[in-house]
Protein backbone atom coordinates (compact mmCIF):
# COMPACT_ATOMS: atom_id res chain seq x y z
CA UNK A 1 0.00 0.00 0.00
CA UNK A 2 1.58 3.17 -0.95
CA UNK A 3 0.80 6.29 1.22
CA UNK A 4 1.57 9.87 0.06
CA UNK A 5 1.85 12.65 2.20
CA UNK A 6 1.57 16.38 0.27
CA UNK A 7 4.04 19.09 0.90
CA UNK A 8 3.09 21.52 4.01
CA UNK A 9 4.37 24.98 3.79
CA UNK A 10 5.73 26.54 7.59
CA UNK A 11 4.16 29.97 7.91
CA UNK A 12 5.32 29.71 11.75
CA UNK A 13 8.83 30.32 13.31
CA UNK A 14 7.75 27.97 15.91
CA UNK A 15 9.39 24.70 16.08
CA UNK A 16 7.66 21.52 15.78
CA UNK A 17 8.36 18.67 18.06
CA UNK A 18 7.64 15.25 18.70
CA UNK A 19 7.28 13.35 22.05
CA UNK A 20 10.56 12.99 22.77
CA UNK A 21 12.21 13.51 19.83
CA UNK A 22 15.74 15.33 19.24
CA UNK A 23 14.24 17.63 16.36
CA UNK A 24 14.13 21.26 18.34
CA UNK A 25 14.75 24.77 16.61
CA UNK A 26 13.66 28.58 15.30
CA UNK A 27 13.01 27.04 11.57
CA UNK A 28 12.72 23.39 12.17
CA UNK A 29 13.19 21.10 8.74
CA UNK A 30 10.83 18.47 9.77
CA UNK A 31 9.74 16.20 12.51
CA UNK A 32 7.72 12.71 12.10
CA UNK A 33 4.06 12.36 13.80
CA UNK A 34 2.75 8.74 14.47
CA UNK A 35 -0.07 7.71 12.68
CA UNK A 36 -2.53 4.82 13.29
CA UNK A 37 -5.43 2.95 11.12
CA UNK A 38 -9.03 4.30 11.97
CA UNK A 39 -11.06 2.54 14.74
CA UNK A 40 -12.05 -0.54 13.49
CA UNK A 41 -9.27 -1.13 10.59
CA UNK A 42 -6.42 -3.05 11.38
CA UNK A 43 -3.03 -1.69 11.89
CA UNK A 44 -1.07 -2.07 8.79
CA UNK A 45 2.56 -1.32 8.26
CA UNK A 46 2.65 0.77 5.28
CA UNK A 47 5.72 0.81 2.20
CA UNK A 48 6.61 4.97 0.99
CA UNK A 49 8.34 3.98 -2.72
CA UNK A 50 8.71 7.61 -3.61
CA UNK A 51 12.32 8.65 -4.40
CA UNK A 52 13.96 11.47 -2.70
CA UNK A 53 14.33 14.39 -4.46
CA UNK A 54 15.94 17.76 -3.93
CA UNK A 55 13.25 20.93 -3.35
CA UNK A 56 12.81 23.23 -6.02
CA UNK A 57 14.94 21.11 -8.79
CA UNK A 58 14.29 18.05 -10.87
CA UNK A 59 17.03 16.00 -9.98
CA UNK A 60 17.28 12.84 -7.62
CA UNK A 61 18.84 13.83 -4.70
CA UNK A 62 20.98 10.44 -4.67
CA UNK A 63 24.76 11.67 -6.08
CA UNK A 64 26.68 11.27 -2.99
CA UNK A 65 30.52 11.07 -3.01
CA UNK A 66 32.99 10.04 -0.43
CA UNK A 67 34.78 12.45 1.30
CA UNK A 68 38.13 10.68 2.89
CA UNK A 69 37.87 11.78 6.85
CA UNK A 70 41.18 11.91 9.38
CA UNK A 71 42.58 8.41 10.09
CA UNK A 72 41.87 9.35 13.28
CA UNK A 73 38.51 11.11 12.95
CA UNK A 74 35.21 10.72 15.24
CA UNK A 75 31.97 11.82 15.37
CA UNK A 76 29.59 14.21 13.28
CA UNK A 77 30.84 16.18 11.09
CA UNK A 78 30.02 19.85 10.49
CA UNK A 79 30.00 21.96 6.96
CA UNK A 80 29.18 25.48 5.93
CA UNK A 81 29.77 27.53 2.93
CA UNK A 82 30.37 31.00 1.86
CA UNK A 83 28.81 33.29 -0.22
CA UNK A 84 29.27 32.49 -4.16
CA UNK A 85 32.47 30.75 -3.61
CA UNK A 86 31.07 27.01 -4.93
CA UNK A 87 33.41 25.85 -2.31
CA UNK A 88 32.63 24.52 1.42
CA UNK A 89 34.76 23.75 4.68
CA UNK A 90 34.61 21.06 6.86
CA UNK A 91 35.12 20.35 10.62
CA UNK A 92 35.41 16.70 12.49
CA UNK A 93 36.81 15.93 15.89
CA UNK A 94 39.74 13.55 16.24
CA UNK A 95 40.37 10.59 18.90
CA UNK A 96 42.24 13.08 21.01
CA UNK A 97 39.56 15.46 21.15
CA UNK A 98 41.24 18.29 18.72
CA UNK A 99 38.97 19.45 15.75
CA UNK A 100 40.41 18.96 12.25
CA UNK A 101 39.53 21.17 9.40
CA UNK A 102 39.53 20.52 5.47
CA UNK A 103 38.36 22.65 2.38
CA UNK A 104 36.63 21.47 -0.87
CA UNK A 105 37.45 23.86 -3.68
CA UNK A 106 35.13 23.26 -6.68
CA UNK A 107 35.48 19.73 -5.91
CA UNK A 108 39.05 19.59 -5.23
CA UNK A 109 39.50 18.56 -1.26
CA UNK A 110 42.76 19.40 0.33
CA UNK A 111 44.26 18.05 3.45
CA UNK A 112 42.80 17.66 7.05
CA UNK A 113 44.64 19.78 9.28
CA UNK A 114 44.24 20.42 13.40
CA UNK A 115 41.90 23.57 13.89
CA UNK A 116 43.82 26.16 16.31
CA UNK A 117 46.85 23.88 16.63
CA UNK A 118 49.11 27.25 17.19
CA UNK A 119 47.17 29.47 19.32
CA UNK A 120 44.51 27.26 21.17
CA UNK A 121 45.45 23.83 22.75
CA UNK A 122 41.85 23.24 24.11
CA UNK A 123 40.00 19.90 23.61
CA UNK A 124 36.61 19.88 22.73
CA UNK A 125 33.89 16.95 22.36
CA UNK A 126 30.16 16.68 20.79
CA UNK A 127 30.20 18.00 17.23
CA UNK A 128 31.21 21.42 15.30
CA UNK A 129 28.87 24.01 13.62
CA UNK A 130 30.09 26.58 11.97
CA UNK A 131 28.91 29.21 9.84
CA UNK A 132 30.37 32.48 7.64
CA UNK A 133 30.03 35.80 8.52
CA UNK A 134 30.21 38.99 6.25
CA UNK A 135 32.65 38.70 3.13
CA UNK A 136 32.64 38.27 0.07
CA UNK A 137 36.22 37.85 -1.24
CA UNK A 138 39.15 35.64 0.42
CA UNK A 139 39.86 35.17 3.41
CA UNK A 140 36.85 34.83 4.26
CA UNK A 141 35.74 34.53 7.88
CA UNK A 142 33.67 32.19 9.97
CA UNK A 143 32.71 31.08 13.09
CA UNK A 144 33.13 27.71 14.91
CA UNK A 145 31.31 26.67 17.99
CA UNK A 146 31.84 23.25 19.75
CA UNK A 147 31.01 21.60 23.46
CA UNK A 148 34.11 21.47 25.48
CA UNK A 149 35.72 18.25 26.74
CA UNK A 150 39.00 19.56 28.53
CA UNK A 151 40.74 22.51 29.45
CA UNK A 152 44.42 23.61 28.73
CA UNK A 153 45.02 21.74 32.08
CA UNK A 154 43.38 19.03 32.20
CA UNK A 155 40.33 19.71 33.88
CA UNK A 156 37.00 19.10 32.64
CA UNK A 157 35.12 21.60 31.16
CA UNK A 158 31.92 21.46 29.32
CA UNK A 159 30.99 25.10 28.19
CA UNK A 160 29.92 26.04 25.14
CA UNK A 161 33.02 27.74 22.94
CA UNK A 162 33.17 29.66 19.60
CA UNK A 163 36.49 30.53 17.93
CA UNK A 164 36.45 33.00 14.61
CA UNK A 165 38.79 31.39 11.78
CA UNK A 166 39.09 32.63 8.29
CA UNK A 167 39.83 30.44 5.00
CA UNK A 168 41.86 31.49 1.97
CA UNK A 169 40.45 29.93 -1.52
CA UNK A 170 43.22 28.80 -3.84
CA UNK A 171 43.90 25.69 -6.02
CA UNK A 172 45.69 23.80 -3.28
CA UNK A 173 42.53 23.59 -0.94
CA UNK A 174 44.32 24.87 2.45
CA UNK A 175 42.47 24.18 5.71
CA UNK A 176 40.87 26.85 7.47
CA UNK A 177 42.78 28.13 10.01
CA UNK A 178 41.91 29.78 13.84
CA UNK A 179 42.35 33.68 14.09
CA UNK A 180 41.25 33.55 17.59
CA UNK A 181 41.67 31.47 20.45
CA UNK A 182 38.18 29.09 21.40
CA UNK A 183 36.16 31.59 23.90
CA UNK A 184 33.62 30.77 26.38
CA UNK A 185 29.87 31.38 25.01
CA UNK A 186 29.29 31.83 28.90
CA UNK A 187 29.99 30.21 32.27
CA UNK A 188 27.45 27.27 32.03
CA UNK A 189 28.43 23.85 31.76
CA UNK A 190 26.53 21.07 29.86
CA UNK A 191 26.38 17.44 30.59
CA UNK A 192 24.44 15.58 28.10
CA UNK A 193 23.12 18.83 25.73
CA UNK A 194 24.79 22.17 24.24
CA UNK A 195 25.40 20.71 21.32
CA UNK A 196 25.27 24.04 18.57
CA UNK A 197 23.60 24.59 15.30
CA UNK A 198 24.18 27.44 13.45
CA UNK A 199 22.32 29.44 10.76
CA UNK A 200 24.21 32.30 9.10
CA UNK A 201 22.91 35.05 6.52
CA UNK A 202 24.39 38.58 4.70
CA UNK A 203 27.03 38.49 8.15
CA UNK A 204 23.90 37.80 10.59
CA UNK A 205 24.64 34.35 12.58
CA UNK A 206 23.02 32.99 15.27
CA UNK A 207 23.48 29.51 17.11
CA UNK A 208 21.06 27.36 18.90
CA UNK A 209 21.90 24.77 21.31
CA UNK A 210 19.13 23.01 24.34
CA UNK A 211 20.38 23.33 28.27
CA UNK A 212 20.36 20.12 29.87
CA UNK A 213 16.59 20.80 30.99
CA UNK A 214 15.48 20.57 27.50
CA UNK A 215 14.97 24.22 27.09
CA UNK A 216 15.99 25.85 23.98
CA UNK A 217 18.33 28.51 24.37
CA UNK A 218 20.14 30.77 21.76
CA UNK A 219 22.95 33.89 20.75
CA UNK A 220 23.25 35.79 18.36
CA UNK A 221 26.31 37.08 16.78
CA UNK A 222 26.76 41.05 17.32
CA UNK A 223 29.84 41.97 15.62
CA UNK A 224 32.79 41.43 18.08
CA UNK A 225 31.79 38.25 20.15
CA UNK A 226 28.05 36.65 21.20
CA UNK A 227 25.25 38.40 22.84
CA UNK A 228 23.79 37.29 26.19
CA UNK A 229 21.65 33.98 26.19
CA UNK A 230 17.94 33.73 25.02
CA UNK A 231 15.85 31.50 27.09
CA UNK A 232 12.76 30.79 24.50
CA UNK A 233 9.69 29.44 25.89
CA UNK A 234 9.07 25.92 27.41
CA UNK A 235 7.88 23.62 25.94
CA UNK A 236 4.18 22.18 26.37
CA UNK A 237 4.04 20.36 29.55
CA UNK A 238 5.39 16.28 28.90
CA UNK A 239 7.20 17.40 26.43
CA UNK A 240 11.04 17.35 26.43
CA UNK A 241 13.77 18.95 24.06
CA UNK A 242 16.79 16.35 23.26
CA UNK A 243 19.59 16.22 21.08
CA UNK A 244 20.73 18.82 18.35
CA UNK A 245 18.45 21.42 17.29
CA UNK A 246 17.96 23.01 14.01
CA UNK A 247 18.07 26.95 12.58
CA UNK A 248 17.73 28.46 9.11
CA UNK A 249 17.49 31.93 7.85
CA UNK A 250 14.32 32.67 5.98
CA UNK A 251 13.52 35.47 3.71
CA UNK A 252 10.23 37.61 4.30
Amino acid sequence: MEHRIPPTLLWSSLSLFRKGSALAGLIALGTMFGCGAPEGDSAEVETVTDEIVAVEQPWEFKNFATITSPSNGVGDPAFCTPNGAHSKIMFTRDTSNFIQGQADVVGINGPWAKYGSSVNPRKLGGHPACGFLAGSSSPYPFILLAKGANAPDGSVDKRLFWSRGNWTISGSAPAPTAATAFAALDGTQYSTNGNPAVGAHNGQLVVVYLKDNGQLAGNYWTGSGFSATLSHPNLPAGWTGVGTPTIAFAEN
